[in-house]
């Protein structure tokens, strides 16, 4: 009930909103009192981090923020709609999946309904390779559609399904936090001194640098946590591109030029003995 702030804000007045207009209970929908009372709260007594959520999952846009998109709002649904969708928006108002989960350690009862607030949060969060990258990691599977070969991309009630509460977090933070082995700022600004001349002539482009970073990042990581490339986050490219941009660089010798490149001294003397290591274990991985 802790995200249910229009209807538990409602019901002491009027009673389950969801309830309301349904067909067969006999209970009618908006009446002018229910009305004027979610449209007082939706206006004055909604949290400040919720309203621009509920302006976009609504059809009632942030352009119709004005004095009568309450009236918009209760005229698009009916009040256990509304209701529903001021939960979802409060939900993805919280701004973490920690904090969503609140340290449980399981799904707790109903599970259904804390699935589906973490599903609301996943899909308003994530982006497309990061929801593709849980379901991977978390061992589900979607079947692909019968009019096509195309894998469907899996929701957040999907991957909820497969994991407990704390495995979700953990693969979760795995997928989009950044490790303590990627390279900070002064280090990649050294690198990037050290660089060979760009093929062509002519200063390397951002975007070039950018995915050399992430690519240098990627055998940062893979190699402090001794994994196999397939266990590289995807944050660091699609499987099979940073084992592919490795074999690359090794292959060009860039490897063995930074090692020869960089600058000595006391404030390069880690990132040095990186590199080096780095550029023999290159070596030997083209020996192999």
């Amino acid at each position: 009930m802790q995200y249910e702030l229009l209807a538990n804000h409602l019901d002491p007045t009027f009673g389950n909103i969801y309830d309301l207009g349904v067909p067969g209970n006999g209970a009618q929908g908006w009446t002018a009192e229910l009305r004027a009372a979610a449209s007082e709260y939706l206006s004055a007594g909604l949290p400040s981090d919720v309203l621009p959520w509920l302006q976009e999952l609504s059809a009632i846009g942030p352009e119709h923020s004005d004095e009568g998109w309450t009236d918009e709002l209760i005229d698009t649904y009916d009040p256990g709609e509304l209701g529903w969708l001021v939960r979802r928006a409060a939900v993805a108002a919280v701004p973490s999946l920690g904090e969503l989960l609140e340290g449980r350690s399981d799904w707790g009862v109903p599970a259904e309904d804390m699935k589906a607030d973490v599903a609301t949060w996943l899909d308003v969060h994530a982006t497309h390779d990061q929801l593709m990258e849980l379901a991977d990691r978390v061992g589900y599977v979607k079947e692909a559609s019968p009019s096509s070969d195309y894998e469907l991309l899996p929701d957040g009630f999907d991957i909820a399904e497969q994991a407990s509460p704390p495995e979700l977090l953990r693969v979760w933070e795995s997928v989009t936090a950044s490790a303590v082995t990627d390279l900070t700022d002064s280090e990649w600004d050294i690198l990037c001194s050290c660089f060979p001349p760009r093929r062509g002539g002519g200063r390397y482009r951002t975007y070039e640098l950018e995915a050399r970073r992430q690519a240098f990042d990627a055998v940062r990581f893979k190699m402090a946590n001794s994994v196999p490339w397939s266990a590289v986050p995807w944050r660091y490219g699609k499987p099979p591109m940073p084992y592919f941009n490795f074999r690359r660089y090794a292959r060009d010798g860039l490897f063995e030029s930074l090692a020869k490149s960089l600058p000595v001294g006391e404030d390069t003397r880690r990132l040095s003995q990186w590199v080096n290591s780095l550029a023999d274990g290159a070596a030997d991985d083209t020996k192999s």
